[in-house]
């Protein structure tokens, strides 16, 4: 316990979750603990996430997120920065902008310098180590940290600044998902305006399609068992509204904004603890549901009326959206009791929802 806070102007954390601990899943929740620490032993300070990054590799691309990969990566990057601005940070600086070189004597003074692999260059063992076995420590010696490359590979950029990782595009984009024109509404002022539900429900689908009534009634699910409910390229599984209750799934706005599917009806563990994201194939107006292990957006329920409500993009891609079963060309429909959902920037065009369920 740090015994000096109560004379400092702002309290700052450094951490790297998703990267030398906990999942990727983790980051919200573990940066939700230190702000909740923080207002709670120092009220009124104001609290930055003062370093925070991941690892990865130049060239190395993994859609399986595989570690060290610039994809992965990217995902811990934007993770972060959702999950910071859902705890209500005033800040987040990001370790780094480019790779840097590092002193690798220590690390070879508790290490081999020729390669313990066949067929392995005594140059690329370590890189070679660190990504077959996806760790960020030597099995050797004391366990020091592994350089691959001789270098902090944390940067947004390579070393000469010529390559921007995915991580780069992805800060870029995140940093840039609020919603200007409705900060009264953000999820800022969501315990006023839109309060998030502390309890486990299911979402209902308030109206239909206006085809046949397809999908009135529907609850939101997520299952696996269609070959369109994943995509290429996509870590998540695609979401959409089923007609039988024994295929729902339980939901949970949690504090911030962040969307999380708790359970399923049926018991299965598909996705669970994954969060309601925006991504997949989109347009300027549009874009696919997802849930991912990391989340790229946060929520805002709009009231119409004491229980039905609207679902809104309040930080995240094609943000001040709305989800929707409603705005789909036929052909989307993902089989005779289901369909997908999307959001929409036509409010128009927005599905509305009923809770029910609660299993809190």
């Amino acid at each position: 316990m740090d015994q000096t806070l109560d004379l400092a102007d702002v309290i700052s954390f450094n951490d790297y979750p998703g990267w030398y601990d906990a999942t990727v899943n983790d980051i919200p929740a573990v940066w939700s603990h230190y702000a909740e620490w923080a207002r709670i032993t120092h009220p009124g300070k104001p609290i930055l996430i003062s370093e925070v990054g991941a690892s990865g590799l130049v060239g190395f691309r993994s859609p399986e997120q595989h570690k060290w990969s610039e994809d992965l990566q990217a995902t811990i990057i934007e993770a972060s920065i959702i999950a910071a601005y859902a705890a209500g940070f005033a800040g987040i600086v990001l370790w780094q902008l480019t790779d840097s070189r590092v002193d690798t004597t220590l690390f070879f003074e508790d290490n081999p310098r020729t390669s313990p692999f066949d067929n392995v260059s005594d140059s690329d063992w370590v890189e070679h180590v660190a990504k077959l076995y996806e760790t960020t420590v030597s099995p050797f010696g004391m366990h020091l940290p592994l350089r691959p490359r001789s270098l902090n590979n944390k940067g947004l950029v390579a070393l000469d600044r010529r390559h921007r990782k995915a991580a780069f595009w992805s800060a870029s984009a995140a940093f840039h998902r609020s919603c200007p024109s409705a900060l009264a509404e953000s999820v800022h002022a969501q315990a006023v305006v839109t309060p998030s539900w502390d309890s486990t429900a299911t979402l209902h689908v308030v109206d239909g399609l206006g085809r046949d009534g397809l999908c009135s009634g529907c609850i939101l699910s997520v299952h696996t068992w269609n070959v369109a409910d994943r995509s290429d390229g996509e870590a998540g599984v695609r979401v959409h509204a089923h007609a039988l209750r024994a295929r729902a799934s339980y939901w949970r706005l949690e504090a911030g904004g962040l969307l999380r599917l708790i359970v399923h009806a049926d018991a299965r563990a598909t996705m669970v603890g994954a969060f309601l994201s925006v991504a997949g194939t989109c347009d300027t107006l549009s874009c696919q549901v997802f849930v991912r292990e990391a989340p790229n957006a946060l929520w805002v329920r709009e009231p119409l009326d004491v229980d039905v409500f609207l679902l809104r993009v309040a930080f995240g891609p094609l943000c001040g959206s709305y989800l929707t079963i409603h705005a789909h060309p036929v052909g989307e429909e993902r089989d005779e009791d289901s369909v997908y959902a999307a959001v929409h920037m036509d409010r128009g065009k927005a599905s509305m929802f009923r809770m029910y369920g609660d299993l809190a």
